[in-house]
């Protein structure tokens, strides 16, 4: 049943009620079953059209923006609904932007000291001091006067991750630096595998101090008992860090971090989604789960969307990536397909016999994967860029992937008659 003839004094009653009926003296507002639903198709299809908007607004910030027009939009009496839909749905990110702000998050990471500062992806990692932390709002545009006072001793804080992110509202741009400062940590395990720290405990669990987060566009502080704390602590030194901003590819990451997600060419993607599941490899290292992370990471990085045989692909792929001559393609192709037979036991029947130095193996032929394809990305901004390239080389060096007796494995002979699950 349709809303019927509401007056604008009833909208607000009517837009807090899920469903069923609502009485206010005479006037009745029916709801349609299910029609919460229709509300969540509305915003995931808003989230689809503009994929940006989900890191700045989140899903309550949008529905309440266009609560006013849905409730319009169920009393308009035009036939044909549709037209009105899509020229507000075009209209929306236009008006949605004159709501954002700018952020200053200055994040307190525990057990991760700097010796220089060091910029990475989105976020610049300072050594910690409570000076540098107060100076660093107080340059923003803050008030010290409204800064809340760090305890005096903080003993395990190593760093401030420094974060401006623009958003809807504080809540939001707090979400969003979770995951630049965890973005930024990956780079760092994937650059440093010897670091093995694990970021643990919830963002947003309360600590004895308070991370502060300045509307710069507004001129308004709120606050929020967050912090990251780190498993493992690592001293990283001022010869350290001059040697990880000097790594191949360190400043082409930094680069592509950089940019919106929007304006990332395919293999951009592929890789930040790559480094992302090797950081979760480093961090839960010693996991059952690492072998069944390892291929997520493989097939972001090399396989399409559409389906297909994924084993040979990503060993022949990762292959002529890697390898610099036949014997060392020979050996990655193996390694690949023999590691495919243990990650489909693993998932279909639970545990596997794995040799541990294959695992670190396939973690370094990740590594060494994305890096080698960040070399060349600009040149080869999506997949079927380099799969062309990869058939070029085979045509080229005439290389046929066979089982070779020279990498041997318990697992070889299975090969043949393994079913491809993945």
């Amino acid at each position: 049943m349709e809303s019927i003839s509401v007056p604008p004094s009833e909208k607000e009653i009517w837009q807090s009620n899920a469903e069923g009926v609502t009485t206010k003296g005479a006037k009745r507002i029916l709801r349609k079953q299910g029609y919460h639903l229709k509300l969540e198709e509305i915003v995931d299809d808003i989230f689809g059209y503009h994929p940006d908007l989900e890191s700045r607004y989140s899903d309550e910030y949008i529905r309440s923006f266009i609560s006013d027009f849905i409730f319009d939009l169920k009393l308009n009496p035009a036939s044909d609904k549709i037209p009105i839909i899509d020229t507000f749905r075009d209209s929306l990110k236009t008006k949605l932007e004159g709501q954002l702000s700018s952020y200053l998050i200055p994040r307190l990471i525990e057990n991760l000291y700097f010796h220089s500062e060091i910029a990475i992806g989105k976020i610049t990692f300072v050594p910690y001091s409570k000076q540098r932390y107060s100076q660093l709002l107080v340059d923003a545009g803050c008030s010290e006067t409204e800064i809340i006072a760090l305890p005096a001793d903080l003993p395990n804080i190593g760093s401030i991750a420094v974060i401006e992110v623009v958003a809807s509202e504080p809540q939001k741009a707090f979400e969003e630096s979770d995951m630049l400062v965890e973005e930024a940590l990956d780079v760092m395990r994937l650059f440093k595998m010897h670091w093995k720290f694990a970021v643990h405990g919830k963002f947003n669990e309360p600590r004895p101090y308070t991370t502060h987060i300045y509307d710069k566009t507004k001129n308004a502080l709120t606050t929020s008992m967050g912090w990251v704390g780190l498993t493992s602590k690592c001293n990283i030194s001022v010869e350290e860090t001059a040697g990880l901003v000097s790594y191949s590819g360190f400043k082409s990451i930094t680069k592509i971090l950089q940019k919106k997600e929007s304006d990332r060419t395919e293999m951009e993607r592929k890789l930040v989604l790559a480094i992302r599941w090797f950081g979760e490899v480093i961090k839960h290292q010693g996991s059952s789960d690492d072998l069944a992370r390892l291929f997520i990471a493989l097939e972001a990085l090399l396989i399409s969307n559409r389906g297909g045989e994924k084993k040979g692909a990503v060993a022949e792929r990762l292959a002529f990536i890697n390898g610099k001559n036949s014997a060392e393609r020979h050996a990655i192709y193996r390694l690949i397909r023999r590691s495919y037979v243990a990650r489909n036991k693993l998932i279909h029947e639970g545990n596997v016999k794995f040799r541990s130095d294959d695992i670190y193996a396939l973690l370094v032929q990740l590594r060494d994967g994305i890096l080698n394809i960040v070399q060349r990305v600009e040149n080869y901004p999506d997949l079927t860029g380099w799969v062309t390239l990869i058939d070029e080389a085979k045509f080229s060096t005439g290389l046929n992937f066979q089982p070779s007796p020279a990498v041997p494995s318990v697992a070889d002979s299975q090969l043949d008659n393994q079913e491809d699950e993945g």
